[in-house]
């Protein structure tokens, strides 16, 4: 393992001796040691792309893509501690994200319940995660899923989504958004490919049948505007789980301005509060190709907070929305589903 650290005066590890062995200590921003430090028989790089120790130091941008180059080459992990910067402390999702560095394991904590409680959490590539999924660890589970914990998690989230304006370019390190463009564009909507529906999925028809919405079984087809397509997956208590739904272009919506048209639309209609999270244009459609957005939102009455995932899509002779969403405490959960079916809508 390589870790990088920056302290002033030099590494800080006499408190905490004696130290795991089999790491290799490389300086912030030093391209030429990190190159070096990492070989063949390098497990994974560990960074804090914003260093805590010391000031507040964010790394070059050239650094961590060096870093991700590293591993890359030489088929390490890269890992980016995000225990004080992740969860929309510094404008974003992550930290990381200023960057535009994809990791491959990123831990997290202290943001993740606004440090009311202690939580902490690993994400990481389905591929590393699927060892762990099918092993129980029982000596590693003493708060596993604890109420409390977890309670305050929901509610840092949903703020965070909804209402602290998490996907703001601006920096609060101040380096990150320097680099040529920064703080112009929204990150992309990632995960999203056109592809046939999976087998047993149901399907509802458009647009006289030159549109064609595909949804899982656990959804159910749901009353909607007229002409449009709508299913849903119901909660026992009648609320929504997850919630889909496609109509006609009804309005001025183009595939140049649908994210600035999603957004009105939305305060106009029964938004509070509205605001982008992603955006990307030019998506590949089954028959066409559209403009995407993920927004979150807070409905006027009760202040439900919802996450969405929304589409304007033209094809040869149609132009149609799609929209995706679910209470912004499920998406984590529902977003997969719910991109598999917007990825699988198809037009003429």
């Amino acid at each position: 393992m390589a870790r990088i650290q920056h302290v002033r005066g030099g590494f800080r590890d006499d408190p905490f001796a004696p130290l795991v062995p089999g790491f290799r200590h490389v300086p912030l921003d030093d391209v030429a040691a990190l190159e070096a430090a990492v070989t063949d028989r390098t497990a994974g790089v560990i960074v804090e792309v914003v260093q805590g120790e010391g000031g507040v130091r964010p790394a070059a941008p050239a650094f961590l893509a060096a870093a991700r180059r590293a591993c890359d080459a030489h088929g390490a992990l890269l890992i980016v501690d995000e225990i004080q910067t992740g969860l929309a402390r510094t404008g974003r999702w992550f930290a990381v994200d200023h960057w535009g560095v994809v990791p491959d394991i990123v831990t997290m904590a202290k943001g993740l319940t606004s440090s009311v409680v202690p939580l902490g959490a690993v994400a990481m590539r389905p591929w590393i995660a699927e060892p762990f999924e099918r092993t129980t660890f029982q000596s590693g589970l003493t708060y596993n899923s604890h109420p409390l914990a977890l309670a305050a998690a929901l509610a840092a989230v949903a703020v965070s989504v909804a209402v602290a304006g998490c996907q703001s370019s601006s920096s609060a390190a101040g380096e990150p958004d320097s680099s040529p463009g920064a703080g112009k564009a929204l990150p992309p909507v990632r995960v999203l490919a056109a592809r046939q529906a999976p087998a047993g999925w149901h399907t509802a028809s458009l647009l006289g049948g030159k549109a064609t919405l595909a949804f899982p079984p656990a959804m159910h087809t749901v009353r909607g505007d007229r002409g449009s397509a709508s299913a849903a997956q119901l909660a026992a208590s009648g609320s929504y789980l997850m919630y889909i739904n496609a109509t006609p272009k009804q309005g001025t919506e183009s595939l140049r301005d649908w994210p600035d048209f999603r957004l009105e639309h939305l305060k106009e209609d029964d938004a509070s509060a509205a605001r982008l999270i992603a955006e990307s244009h030019g998506v590949r459609f089954l028959g066409g190709t559209g403009t995407c957005v993920i927004d979150a939102y807070v409905t006027k009455v009760k202040s439900n907070h919802y996450t969405e995932l929304a589409c304007f899509v033209r094809g040869q002779t149609t132009s149609s929305v799609i929209i995706a969403a679910a209470p912004t405490t499920n998406w984590a959960s529902a977003a997969p589903v719910l991109m598999r079916a917007v990825a699988a809508y198809r037009v003429q």
